[in-house]
C-alpha cells in the first residue's frame, strides 16, 4: 500500500474514533474514493467534506475536483 494511502485511510480511522463521521466503508480507488458515512447533524455533510478536503490540499498538495457527488440516505416517514 503507498503512503498517500495509508495516510487516507490513517485519517479516515481518526475522524471514525473522534466522532467526526461514523465510516461505514470506504474503498479508496487510485484516483478517487467511496465511502458509506453518516455525519453528524449538527455539523453536516458540507462543512466536514470541506475540512476534510483542506486538511489534504495543505497537508499534501492534493488537488481535489471543486466539489464532491453525494447522495443522502433518509429514513421514510
Amino acid at each position: 500500500m503507498s503512503q498517500l494511502a495509508s495516510a487516507v485511510l490513517a485519517a479516515t480511522e481518526h475522524n471514525h474514533q473522534n466522532l467526526v463521521w461514523h465510516c461505514r466503508l470506504m474503498l479508496l480507488m487510485p484516483d478517487h474514493l467511496h465511502a458509506i458515512i453518516a455525519f453528524p447533524r449538527e455539523v453536516g455533510i458540507k462543512k466536514i467534506v470541506t475540512d476534510w478536503k483542506h486538511f489534504w490540499r495543505v497537508s499534501i498538495k492534493i488537488e481535489w475536483q471543486r466539489d464532491f457527488f453525494d447522495h443522502r440516505l433518509r429514513r421514510s416517514p
